[in-house]
């Protein structure tokens, strides 16, 4: 019933708008879809599709496959659009969780192209202060199974996923990031090894932050 109820929130979220791109991170909101749930933000309605540029523009000879710690394409000057102090990085807090507790983390992909996501956690100082990869890295959060990646195993349209996430005992936040990083596998590539297969090489890639309290 929960998942049904789910189900059905999202398709009326997203019912006055066109959607083209792939997935967000809806609970807690990623900085582009805080609109979508009452927050006072700017409107992004191509929201789902922060894929750093999508493919060509990640893997060019400028960006070298990296992403924006937020979904924006990497060579972009700083704040970018979704980073602090950029269009969407207005510093809204989404959610507040309980120190060490496991949470609920809703992806929501209207379509799906298998691979994995993975969950880092930032604690900044500061609503101002821009996040870094390095700083996220430091953070690789686990799931309730005990592993740090959730396989995406549909290749279809249209799938939400609840998934358990487990916060750091030790950190306590007034100006958390959760970053939801999601490399696909649905593109052949180069495996390095003188094959090709699904999932090698470059493959499209979406990242989402989250601004969060943890107490």
């Amino acid at each position: 019933m929960q998942a049904l109820a789910l189900s059905v929130f999202l398709a009326l979220a997203f019912s006055a708008y066109d959607v083209v791109g792939h997935g967000m991170m809806f609970d807690p909101p990623q900085r582009s879809s805080m609109w979508r749930f009452g927050f006072n933000t700017p409107v992004n309605t191509a929201d789902d599709f922060l894929s750093c540029g999508y493919v060509q523009v990640q893997y060019d000879d400028v960006n070298q496959g990296r992403c924006g710690e937020c979904g924006d394409i990497w060579s972009d000057p700083r704040p970018r659009n979704n980073d602090e102090g950029g269009l969407y990085g207005t510093g809204t807090i989404g959610r507040v969780y309980e120190q060490g507790s496991l949470i609920d983390v809703t992806i929501n992909l209207n379509i799906s192209h298998m691979g994995f996501f993975e969950f880092r956690l930032c604690p900044k100082t500061s609503s101002e202060e821009l996040v870094t990869q390095e700083c996220l890295n430091q953070n690789l959060l686990t799931l309730a199974d005990g592993t740090t990646q959730f396989n995406v195993e549909q290749n279809t349209v249209a799938v939400v996923f609840a998934i358990q996430v487990q916060l750091p005992a030790e950190i306590t936040c007034e100006n958390c990031v959760l970053q939801w990083y999601y490399r696909a596998s649905s593109r052949i590539g180069d495996c390095g090894d003188g094959t090709t297969d699904y999932g090698c090489g470059d493959q499209e890639t979406y990242v989402n932050c989250a601004d969060i309290a943890i107490l």
